[in-house]
């Protein structure tokens, strides 16, 4: 039977899909287990459904229902074992609820007496002041998620409630209940006062900003219908210039081989909507781990500046409308359809759209276009340049990984600069100067290639000198695989003066490449684990169905081939590709379809290993610093002690002896146990699975029916 729908028809059901999207992912197991209660709750309805219509009806065969000794007994093993699984389950509940209170009080004890220090000490320290204000909005998030938990279970308790009372006829709940509903009143308390301390000491002259910035975390946000009507606008208007250039092109215009016009433009349009389809890529991983609730935030370390996706796809349409329009009229004017007369200025128009393009990314505004991701993405690159040979952070191994994909597009920059530089107006030598600046003769693509995979050697080295060991480790295989990829850039680069090292730059690059997919799918993706659930896959997948992954593995070793074409010295030539503009387009396209492949099951597999551990939110840092050790002890002592005070008041109310139970030093064990090992020792240990296997359903409902 499946999950939420195991009770009879007549029996109120709870919203799966609701449930699911509410639950705190990293949470997962920490939630009533519902399956395992509603399947001991199934016999005990059906046979209370069969009595009440059996009464009035058939008092004969109502009797002898009611006296079969056999479906008697198998009610009460139910209802035993539903209580004992009921009260174990509780037992959890309130105890991670305690413990997380106790954690919430504490941390907001702390970050109030780090407002004091703030206003003592550093006031005008605008880094220590910045990291502080972050660690509100992290304090925020962490209610919200606490929040959500309560009132989760408050629902499911008052669902389960009535199930209960009308499957077993007893009363219970009732007082778990009233007490997760003042808990969740106090839960707005403390979100209320969360937001006026970082409103008042950090938006004293723009509330309004703070409060936005806070409304970005609430877990129920639906698309409007403006916004709705915006993309459908959008996307109408793309489709028909997309299907008129198509038109124009099975006409056989723009061609980017002969035409005379329109081949020297054609790799800077080309670049320019490599980058766009880039772009939407990543709109669209972010699409997918929202709607599987992947918490890519965490894993990329977003502060409160994140955009949501409604922002991002508002964006990328923008830049994308742009697009389209200036590459629509270029067209027009090179098959001189129209715009005859302005020549010299329809040849700027691709031009223009990168001035656009990097304006956007590269000029950061306060207020809009989410300036402050920006310089999110400035502190991205600079780790990765510098700051990752200090202390190893996997996210900038993660943007280094970006720049992998976007070869094609910086090759196509490249030949921008170097046309617009030289052949901008000059008409009577177009054709010559141009072909100067086609890839046979640049080597900036080789050069990113070797500069990149350089500094992730580098960040190997880090990592090793972290964990103490390079020798025969992960970090050795992973530097070896790295400096493989150095040398094909190297050969690559070489082959640009010197054909005779194309054989060679081939060798290189297919061994790479071949390391490169078995390496992503062993240890990046962490596939490939002995004893999985699914074959050649591990045992927890957030996207359920394995299929999936089997499809992104199959398409992932296609494109892959695509990174050796990407970065080739001229591989088109050996080849004989007829368009060879067209070629290189294909190619660049396949690359980021791999990096959209690699950045969302990269990203998946960070989230599980996070739900390994409970973790679903970042840990706070406390920027100003107490003034000796003995008074950080006294503080810090001060902070813990009042939430201890308020969690041995709130213990007190719970109905299951859970002050008894509860052992903060093992719930904080536990979290940091591997996800299949985590096992809630309350009282005793109870198999669900066994439990549910045994139950022989089936039979005692068709034992049941057979006297209606």
């Amino acid at each position: 039977m499946n999950f939420f729908y195991a009770l009879p028809s007549y029996l109120e059901k709870i919203d799966q899909e609701q449930y699911r999207q509410e639950m705190v992912p990293e949470w997962l197991r920490l939630y009533l287990d519902y399956e395992t209660l509603e399947h001991l709750m199934i016999v005990a309805g059906e046979f209370r459904h069969q009595k009440n219509s059996l009464k009035a009806v058939k008092p004969q065969k109502y009797q002898e229902l009611v006296s079969n000794l056999e479906v008697q007994d198998k009610i009460d093993k139910d209802k035993s074992s539903f209580l004992l699984v009921l009260d174990q389950e509780l037992q959890k509940i309130e105890s991670f609820i305690l413990y997380k209170y106790q954690d919430l009080l504490c941390k907001s004890q702390q970050l109030q007496e780090q407002i004091k220090l703030m206003q003592i000490q550093d006031q005008y320290h605008k880094r220590k002041k910045e990291c502080l204000k972050q660690q509100f909005y992290e304090l925020y998030m962490q209610q919200l998620q606490f929040q959500s938990f309560i009132q989760l279970h408050i629902r499911i308790m008052q669902q389960l409630q009535y199930e209960v009372q009308y499957c077993f006829k007893i009363e219970i709940l009732i007082k778990d209940i009233a007490i997760l509903e003042q808990l969740n009143i106090k839960l707005d308390d403390d979100k209320s006062k969360t937001h006026q301390l970082l409103s008042f000491n950090f938006y004293p002259y723009d509330p309004d900003t703070c409060r936005k910035n806070l409304e970005k975390y609430s877990i129920k946000k639906k698309t409007g219908s403006t916004n709705i009507y915006l993309f459908g606008l959008f996307f109408g208007v793309s489709v028909v210039i997309i299907t008129i250039l198509l038109l124009m092109r099975l006409e056989g215009m723009l061609d980017p081989e002969n035409e005379e016009l329109f081949s020297p433009i054609f790799p800077s349009i080309r670049g320019g909507g490599l980058l766009l389809i880039y772009y939407w890529l990543l709109t669209l991983d972010q699409y997918i781990w929202i709607k599987y609730q992947i918490n890519y935030k965490l894993y990329l370390g977003f502060n409160h500046h994140f955009s949501t996706l409604t922002e991002v796809i508002k964006r990328v349409s923008f830049l994308s409308t742009i697009y389209l329009l200036l590459f629509l009229i270029t067209c027009i004017q090179v098959e001189e359809i129209a715009f005859k007369d302005y020549k010299n200025i329809i040849k700027v128009l691709p031009l223009l759209y990168w001035v656009i393009f990097f304006g956007y990314l590269l000029i950061p505004t306060i207020k809009k276009f989410n300036g402050q991701g920006r310089r999110w993405m400035y502190r991205m690159l600079k780790g990765a340049l510098f700051s990752h040979f200090l202390a190893y952070d996997a996210r900038y191994t993660f943007v280094l990984d970006q720049f992998v994909s976007l070869f094609s597009p910086i090759r196509d920059l490249e030949y921008t600069i170097c046309y617009y530089s030289n052949d901008l107006f000059n008409d009577n030598e177009e054709i010559q100067h141009y072909k100067e600046c086609e890839q046979g003769q640049r080597i900036v693509g080789d050069i990113c290639l070797i500069v990149v995979f350089s500094l992730k050697c580098l960040h190997c080295l880090t990592l090793a000198k972290k964990n103490g060991k390079f020798y025969n480790t992960l970090e050795m295989w992973n530097f070896l695989k790295n400096l493989l990829a150095v040398s094909v850039g190297i050969v690559g680069c070489l082959n640009k003066f010197d054909k005779t090292d194309a054989i060679l730059w081939i060798i290189l690059a297919g061994t790479f490449t071949i390391l490169q997919q078995y390496w992503e799918i062993k240890n990046d993706w962490l596939f490939l684990q002995p004893d999985s659930k699914f074959k050649f896959l591990r045992s927890d997948l957030a996207f359920i169905n394995p299929h999936f992954y089997y499809f992104l593995i199959i398409l992932n070793m296609f494109v892959i081939s695509a990174w050796a074409f990407t970065i080739s010295p001229q591989m088109y030539l050996y080849l004989k590709v007829p368009n060879q503009q067209l070629f290189i387009m294909i190619v660049g396209i396949m690359e980021l379809t791999r990096r959209f492949i690699h950045n969302l099951i990269k990203v998946e597999k960070e989230h599980v290993l996070n739900l390994r551990r409970f973790r679903s939110s970042k840990d706070l840092v406390y920027p100003f610093e107490y003034k000796g050790e003995i008074s950080a002890k006294v503080r810090q002592s001060n902070a813990y002690n009042t939430s201890v005070l308020e969690f041995q008041r709130l213990s007190q109310e719970f109905t299951r002896n859970t002050q008894l139970n509860f052992n903060k030093q093992a719930i904080e064990l536990l979290l940091e146990q591997p996800y299949d090992q985590q096992i809630m020792k309350m009282n005793s240990s109870i198999d669900r699975k066994k439990i549910r296997q045994q139950l022989q359903t089936e039979y005692y409902i068709k034992l049941i029916n057979q006297y209606s």
